[in-house]
């Protein structure tokens, strides 16, 4: 009686263990899973939007966490994704709000009053300016990024990039690109390179003008051509045609 008491014992054990359907994935604190340490089993009412008085979602897609303005009452819901890294527990209305409305305006670059825009596409969050991005770093949030950190952030960029400098007096654009030589200055179809004794994050467009201006009045080089004349051999082949005459 007391091994049949054991037996019936175990066996109810197995039954209760193997009738568990509760596979939620443990994570412990500190690391991270396919949404950062945490799981969003459905979609999460963040609040309204005070602007059109639509409800703003959390909500997880094949390609991660996003949140959406508008439910099923609105036919193309604007999106956006939440960046990589990005909490949930820390993604609220104003948070979603503020990715919502990307992309932003930070301010004008103090040396070109040209705009600088932050934004969030493909590959993370980015800084947009004249034309150009630039990724954020580690750390710096896209929604509270200033106009300070910004301008470093392109000076540090344009170490390694190329740059839009200005209008030439004459028309057209002069540009700052890096080539496989190193960096030069191009305006139209007039290219003169960059002397090591400029910076690429400091030179300026009357550096440009200057160093173009010279390259322009400089004598064209004429390039010599080298003709080559070759005989050609023509070789032909004569098929001799026998005709045999049957005579009757």
């Amino acid at each position: 009686m007391k091994y049949a008491w054991c037996d019936f014992t175990i066996s109810l054990i197995k039954a209760a263990f193997y009738d568990c359907r509760y596979t939620r994935q443990i994570v412990a604190a500190g690391e991270s899973g396919d949404d950062d340490g945490q799981e969003l089993d459905d979609d999460k009412l963040l609040g309204t939007d005070p602007v059109n008085q639509l409800p703003v979602y959390l909500k997880k897609g094949p390609y991660g966490s996003y949140v959406q303005l508008g439910g099923e009452e609105v036919k193309k819901p604007k999106r956006s994704s939440v960046p990589k890294g990005k909490l949930l527990l820390d993604v609220d209305l104003d948070y979603a709000l503020g990715l919502l409305s990307l992309p932003r305006d930070i301010g004008l670059h103090p040396q070109t009053s040209d705009m600088i825009q932050a934004g969030l596409g493909r590959y993370g969050p980015y800084l947009k300016y004249q034309g150009k991005f630039t990724s954020l770093k580690e750390g710096d949030d896209l929604l509270s990024v200033g106009i300070n950190r910004a301008v470093d952030l392109l000076a540090e960029a344009a170490k390694t990039a190329g740059r839009f400098l200005g209008e030439h007096p004459d028309g057209g654009e002069v540009h700052l690109k890096r080539g496989r030589f190193g960096p030069y200055f191009e305006h139209n179809k007039l290219r003169a390179h960059m002397p090591k004794t400029l910076q690429m994050d400091s030179v300026t467009l009357t550096d440009a003008l200057e160093i173009l201006a010279a390259k322009a009045a400089q004598p064209e080089k004429k390039s010599k051509v080298k003709k080559t004349k070759g005989k050609a051999k023509v070789k032909t082949k004569t098929t001799k045609v026998r005709t045999k005459i049957k005579s009757g």
